[in-house]
């Protein structure tokens, strides 16, 4: 996005790490990850952090094949 302009590539990836993390740390005191990642998962949600999870790690060949419940 916009910040691209602003930050260097490293500072930018950064940035963003750093703000993952921070969505993840909400979500570990969330008693409704599972169903949220569930949900997630379900739609198609394909931005941003869902049942503690980013996009990338929605997208594993192993949680897909996983037999979540």
């Amino acid at each position: 996005g916009a910040l691209r302009g602003i930050y260097s590539v490293k500072e930018y990836d950064e940035l963003i790490a750093q703000q993952i993390e921070q969505a993840k740390a909400i979500c570990n005191q969330c008693p409704v990850t599972s169903s949220c990642l569930e949900y997630a998962i379900k739609e198609n949600q394909d931005t941003g952090i869902w049942g503690g999870l980013s996009e990338d790690e929605r997208k594993s060949p192993c949680l897909m094949h996983s037999d979540r419940r």
